[in-house]
């Protein structure tokens, strides 16, 4: 995560849960004829309630599962039938990135020119898919995304965009921000598994630099450092999960649990 910036936040990655479309139960539900599930995203204080715990800025979502360690699943229950998931690392959910955008574009000069950094972990190295939908708008890697990836300062080899951080590959894309804030941005990423879904990036960085959005591969939430300004307005956005936080974030993420134990409390 870049330092200098006026100020940091941090976004929690929400939940999936699901249970049996009534009057199905999880007895019942294997043997019904079509099997129908009600699935909704929650956030993590609606998890800790269920748990009877409270979230702060530095909790981390396996402090919040009440799954038995001693078995491979990592779901469980609550008492009115609930299935919660894991978070997901490294993913920022579609909806919520752009919510998420939405605000960024507020707070830049240059909402239609950036750059999207995926990791080539993600699959970003593979050849890209392109909607007709949308050519003039996310362009190529090779012919956008190398004019874009020199406002980063970093060295390109040959005809590949590339960014290379310690331990992390990516591959860079010209996007601008506004392009997350459609709902529809999945459909039209050309780095995306299908039309229905696409990783969310890695990194997202305006071409005047006034914030950056990192989603590390191994986080449960997605770190964005800018203006006071942008982050007052986001910890006030609906339909997210925001703490302020400092630049030290990382070293605070890379904290297991146990040893901050006021993180979760009963």
């Amino acid at each position: 995560m870049p330092r200098g910036f006026e100020a940091y936040a941090r976004i929690l990655h929400p939940i999936e849960r699901d249970r049996p479309q009534p009057p199905e139960t999880w007895e019942t539900i294997f043997l019904a004829e079509p099997m129908e599930f009600e699935r909704e995203l929650v956030s993590w204080k609606t998890v800790a309630a269920a748990e009877g715990k409270r979230i702060q800025k530095f909790t981390q979502s396996s402090s919040l599962s009440l799954a038995d360690p001693q078995t491979s699943t990592q779901e469980w229950f609550d008492s009115v039938g609930w299935r919660y998931s894991q978070t997901i690392e490294g993913d920022l959910e579609g909806g919520t990135l752009a919510r998420v955008a939405a605000v960024l574009a507020n707070h830049t000069s240059t909402p239609y020119q950036g750059v999207a950094a995926i990791w080539e972990g993600w699959g970003a190295g593979t050849p890209v898919r392109y909607s007709s939908a949308r050519p003039a708008l996310w362009g190529s890697v090779v012919a956008r995304g190398a004019e874009a990836a020199r406002n980063l300062k970093q060295i390109l080899n040959g005809s590949q965009a590339r960014l290379e951080l310690p331990g992390r590959s990516h591959r860079l894309f010209a996007a601008g921000v506004l392009e997350f804030a459609d709902l529809d941005w999945m459909a039209h990423a050309p780095w995306g598994e299908s039309e229905e879904y696409a990783q969310s990036p890695s990194i997202l960085w305006p071409q005047d630099h006034t914030w950056v959005l990192v989603t590390e591969v191994d986080y449960d939430s997605t770190i964005i450092a800018g203006s006071m300004q942008l982050i007052d307005a986001l910890l006030v956005t609906d339909g997210l999960e925001v703490f302020e936080v400092g630049s030290d974030i990382e070293e605070r993420l890379r904290i297991y649990p146990d040893q901050e134990p006021s993180d979760v409390g009963e």
